[in-house]
Parts: C-alpha cells; structure tokens; sequence
C-alpha cells in the first residue's frame, strides 16, 4: 500500500520473516511479500497511520490485522558452567535485571537453550560452544566476546598498554598509562629491577594478574618490592605497576578513582560507547605520601565512599570559575575537558593495536557462531594535572545495586538502572534484526547497526 505524504511514497507492508508491519520510505519495497493483497496488507489502523515506535520503526500487528504477533524474544540469565554452584541460579546484577528484560518485551529468564540474548557474569562460550543449541535464523546474542585480552587479565592489559605507551613516546604525545612489568617475563623483570634501583623511594603495586577486588594486592617500594615479587608472587602471573605519587585532590582531600562503563556493540567494525554517568569511590582515610593498605581500593567497603560522576564533575567546574588559586597551580580545568580526555583515552585504549595485541576476531567470532558484546568497567584515576591515567579494566564490573546495604542503594541504583535498560533496549533491537535479517552483522551492515545503538543508547557517548 503507498500514499503520498509530503512529496514523497510511503510503503505499508507485510513482513513474513518478522511478523509485523513496517513503515517507511521507497527504501521498504524490497518488503518481502509486497503482492499480498490490500486487505492484508493493512496490518492495522496503527500502522496505516505511520505511529510505529520510535524505539525501532516498527509496528506489532494487533488483533484487527488479523495475523500473529512476532514471537517475543528470550533470554537466558543463568550460567551454563559455575565453578561454585552457589550461583548457578544467580541473575547477574539481581532483581532489577530481571525487570529491564521484562519490560522490553522478552521473555524469561529461560533455563533451556531456546533463547536469544544470554546474560551472566563470566563468559559462557566454552560451555555452550559445546552444546546442541536449536538452530535458528539469525545469531544468538552473548555477553562477553572475550576478544579484549586486557578486561579482566592484568597481563594481558599490560602487553596492549606497553605497545600504545611506546607508540605514544614515538609520537610524542605524552604517557597515558602506567608502566606495567609481567613478572614471570625474565627480561621484563630485569628493565623493573631498574626502574626501582633508580628510584628506590617509589612505590609498586604488585598484582596477580586474573585477581579481582584488589585481592592479594601488595604495594610496596625499594628492596621491599622486589623480595615481595621474588617470594608473594614466585611462580605466579602477576605485574608490578608504578604507583601513581600525586593524585588529584581537589575533591574532598581525599584519593579517589572513577568507576566508569564501557558498552562495546561489537568488535568489527569497533562500536564502543561510554555511558555519560558513572561512580567515584573515593576514599574516607586523609590521603599520605606513605601509602598504606587503605590505599588500594575498588570498590565500597567500611573506608570507601561511592558519589555519582557527576558530583566530581560539578567540583570541577566549581573549581575552574572559582579564584585563580588552582588556576596558578595548573589545575583548574573544566569538567568538558577532562571527560574529553577520559574518552580520548578509552578511545585509544580499545581503538588501536587491537589485531597486534589480540588477533583476528573475525576468526575468533566464528568459532564462537554467536554474535556479542561486551560491557566493561573501566578504572581511571586523575593525576595532579588531571590527566587520566588507566589503573584496569573488568571483563565483569560489578552490576549489583543491594549487596553494598541500603545507605548506598540509591546511588547505584540512580547510575545502573537507566544503564541496563538502555543496553536492553540495545538488545532487543540487535536480536530482532538478527530474526529478520540473519548474519546482518556478518554481512558488513555497520551503519544500520550505529542506528540501532544511536536510538537507544541515549545516554552515551560513542567513542567508536
């Protein structure tokens, strides 16, 4: 059916492969069973009228269109392999996970593998690659493409930072990371040996690479240091990381890092977005120039505080109009430029020497036979300059609003809810074209896939 509006033909029609109808310009009329009649062709008086969603364009046919309604999408929020079977029914990031899922439509969470979207904390593709999944059209959707090596590998974050880090000193644009040595590299332990000889007062962090939660973290400097590594982390994967010496502390006197979150789409071409709003855990102890175990933080705890992002930014811009006293010492800027910075340096981060850090993914998404995404959280602490330094980045940040207690409820709710239902509207939109057009991804459609991310993650900010 077309009509003339405005000059210009718009096409109401049937889609036999989604089950609804769909509105749009000369564009539609490869519509798949265009000669159906008039009288099925008009799905409904919704869609006759051009009201579609503005969520993706399309119309569910009701009841007076006569034909089914597309089958709603699934998904599976319950890990097929756990190492503690505590949680094997444990929703990752609780409750409210469950209820941005219902709310675009889908349906579970479901415990068989007839689903569309997976969901959990630890990456799943060695199980399920393993399993006799039903076919179906399109490719399912999994969280977690485990092609970034650096997200939750401190070794493998230290070899893709050390490359951008030397590309940097050759173009002459200045350090962004922290200089990362892997212990268990003889000749890398050599050039830190040194490093700390050289500036014996200077403090290390030593870290087991596939740690979490600032687990089994030493920080130490001088002899101390290097008898840790020898004897702490002898025949472990771990790093030694320079200690950042002068933090920022024009908020509250106090160190502190910032919490942020990174949605990466897809891996060819790169589609990544930082989400505008975030977390700063920042510290209750008054900061020292002798850093003790209190120092070393990640998370809430009975000496971490957790304050929206956008309290650091508001000090910032505070601090920037205020008398020139911070102005003299170089450390008034606005909090446009230090986003701008912070998203410069993510961009770079997941951007460049990807193929020479981690390798094919095209090769590695294959082998998977799913389509992913990743959702990252990254760690950024600010110098005295307020240059943005990456301290690491979790393949699994912590999406929980409850298990912190009710004091801190609020705030994390006010950062993740909005987060999870604007990737769940990602979501759905990815899945359903998948039933629709199988193998888009696959097929190089990467501007109608930054159309699908563009309507939905409203609040981010595309760094790829």
């Amino acid at each position: 059916f077309s009509s003339s509006a405005a000059g210009q033909a718009t096409i109401v029609c049937w889609s036999v492969g989604e089950g609804m109808c769909r509105v749009g310009g000369s564009g539609v009329l490869g519509c798949l069973v265009a000669q159906l009649t008039l009288a099925r062709v008009l799905c409904s008086e919704e869609a006759a009228e051009g009201s579609c969603s503005s969520l993706d364009g399309q119309c569910a046919a009701g009841a007076a269109s006569g034909f089914a309604s597309p089958p709603p999408l699934r998904w599976r929020g319950f890990p097929y392999k756990v190492s503690n079977p505590a949680f094997a029914r444990t929703i990752y990031g609780g409750e409210y996970i469950r209820a941005a899922f219902k709310e675009r439509g889908f349906e579970g969470p479901v415990e068989g593998d007839d689903w569309d979207v997976l969901w959990t904390h630890r990456p799943q593709d060695s199980a399920f690659a393993r399993l006799p999944l039903p076919k179906r059209p399109g490719q399912r959707l999994v969280n977690h493409c485990t092609y970034f090596g650096g997200a939750g590998d401190k070794c493998g974050l230290a070899r893709h930072t050390s490359r951008l880090r030397a590309a940097a000193a050759s173009g002459r644009r200045g350090h962004r990371y922290f200089r990362t040595y892997e212990l268990d590299k003889p000749d890398q332990v050599a050039e830190w040996h040194q490093a700390v000889n050289e500036r014996p007062r200077h403090y290390w962090l030593l870290k087991p690479c596939l740690g979490g939660a600032s687990k089994g973290i030493r920080i130490a400097r001088g002899q101390e240091a290097l008898d840790a590594a020898s004897t702490d982390f002898k025949g472990e994967k771990a790093v030694a990381q320079e200690y950042l010496h002068r933090p920022f502390l024009g908020f509250g006197g106090r160190k502190f890092h910032l919490r942020l979150y990174i949605l990466v789409t897809r891996w060819a071409p790169v589609g990544a977005y930082l989400y505008n709003d975030g977390l700063v855990f920042r510290s209750l102890q008054p900061y020292s120039s002798n850093p003790g175990a209190h120092d070393v933080f990640s998370s809430i705890s009975a000496s971490v505080e957790a304050l929206p992002l956008v309290a650091l930014w508001q000090q910032l811009d505070a601090l920037a109009a205020g008398p020139g006293s911070s102005r003299r010492r170089g450390r008034a800027l606005p909090a446009s430029a230090v986003r701008s910075r912070v998203a410069g340096l993510l961009r770079e981060l997941l951007g460049s020497g990807l193929q020479e850090s981690f390798g094919d993914y095209d090769a590695i998404e294959r082998q998977r036979g799913a389509a992913c995404f990743d959702l990252f959280g990254a760690d950024v602490i600010l110098d005295s300059g307020l240059r943005p330094m990456l301290m690491e980045i979790n393949s699994g940040p912590n999406m929980w609003i409850s298990d912190h207690g009710e004091a801190h409820m609020d705030t994390l709710a006010a950062v993740k809810r909005p987060l999870v239902r604007q990737m769940v509207q990602w979501a759905s939109l990815r899945a359903r074209a998948e039933r629709g057009s199988p193998g888009a991804a696959a097929a190089g459609e990467a501007d109608q896939m930054a159309a699908e991310e563009a309507q939905s993650l409203v609040s981010f900010t595309r760094l790829l």
